[in-house]
């Protein structure tokens, strides 16, 4: 497993790519997830209004390696 951007209690962010555009950012993902032990690839859309709301879309790809 590559070096850790990210830990949060469901899963370690590997890699991420994302682009801001004024309140909105999107981009893709790739974590280890720590209940299920495989890496996944995630696309994420975050919308900031005020306070930080977020919503996250998955798409899974269970991968025999760890390397991308």
């Amino acid at each position: 497993m590559s070096k850790a951007i990210n830990e949060t209690r469901y899963c370690i962010v590997l890699k991420q790519s994302k682009i801001r555009e004024s309140n909105v950012d999107y981009g893709i993902e790739s974590i280890f997830v720590k209940e299920l032990n495989i890496e996944e690839i995630r696309f994420v859309y975050f919308k900031k209004r005020g306070t930080i709301n977020s919503k996250i879309f998955r798409i899974l790809f269970k991968t025999r390696s760890t390397k991308f």
